[in-house]
């Protein structure tokens, strides 16, 4: 009877740490801060290792496309601020002169997870438009989309825009434009993005070029423009109920409490 006694408390001993296991983990948000991490200047790509439960790089961002008509190099300044001014917060800024309103820079965030990442969310800064009508204006305009683990596009679930942007279309073929000028240092061109709910993304890429038909088309040759990637949050999957630690404790206690009346 002793052994028989032994074990079953070892077995049942045994399957409260199984239970404990198979307990949910705790889900975590991670962010991109700029003010925490480097872009090395010039650089036309960047991986950073943010997040100590996940091996090796957790994020990188390339740039692509009309990378000819950078008008300075790519880096993470504070040039312009989206309203964060006390203190100014850094972002990744990106200065164009094109020489066509057809022409487009391409900015790729890729997530490295198995699983791909939940609950994104980031903006853009200084979206807008300058000296309408004239040679030097311009009209940014921005395409978003994310993909998901089959590769396939995925629209933002929210786009928030400001006072001196707007936006147009659905779905997949939505996107931003600017309407006015924006203050380097305002809030008022910033564009939020946020991939939530059940959307799961290992990606999202956008075009930065003008608005190039209707009543806000920028002239031909556009002058200089820019923008600024800002902050990016997320939640690496699987994502699962968050489950306080004095849960999991009662938990195992109930089970040992059990044991000893069934057993002893």
């Amino acid at each position: 009877m002793g052994l028989f006694k032994q074990s079953c408390g070892k077995i049942l001993s045994q399957l409260v740490l199984v239970a404990l296991c198979i307990l949910p983990f705790q889900s975590h948000a991670v962010i991109l801060d700029w003010d925490s991490v480097n872009w090395s200047s010039g650089n036309l790509t960047g991986s950073f290792d943010i997040d100590s439960s996940n091996p090796g790089n957790d994020i990188t961002i390339t740039i692509s496309g009309a990378t000819g008509y950078l008008a300075q190099d790519v880096n993470d300044v504070t040039d312009l601020t989206g309203g964060y001014n006390s203190p100014a917060q850094q972002a990744l800024f990106m200065n164009m002169n094109y020489d066509s309103r057809n022409s487009t820079l391409i900015v790729t965030v890729t997530f490295n997870y198995a699983q791909g990442v939940q609950d994104v969310s980031f903006s853009l800064f200084d979206v807008d438009r300058s000296n309408a009508g004239s040679d030097s204006g311009y009209t940014d305009k921005i395409v978003l989309l994310g993909k998901n683990l089959n590769n396939t596009l995925v629209a933002p679930t929210t786009i928030t825009t400001s006072s001196d942007n707007a936006k147009t279309g659905t779905g997949t073929n939505v996107y931003v434009y600017g309407t006015d000028g924006a203050s380097d240092t305002s809030s008022s061109g910033n564009v939020g993005y946020g991939f939530t709910g059940t959307n799961t993304i290992n990606s999202f890429t956008f075009t930065y070029g003008n608005e190039n038909s209707g009543s806000y088309a920028a002239p031909n040759n556009p002058g200089n423009q820019w923008i600024s990637l800002f902050d990016i949050t997320y939640t690496p999957r699987p994502k699962v109920p968050e489950w306080h630690p004095g849960l999991i404790a009662s938990f195992a206690c109930m089970m040992m409490a059990g044991a000893r009346r069934v057993f002893f």
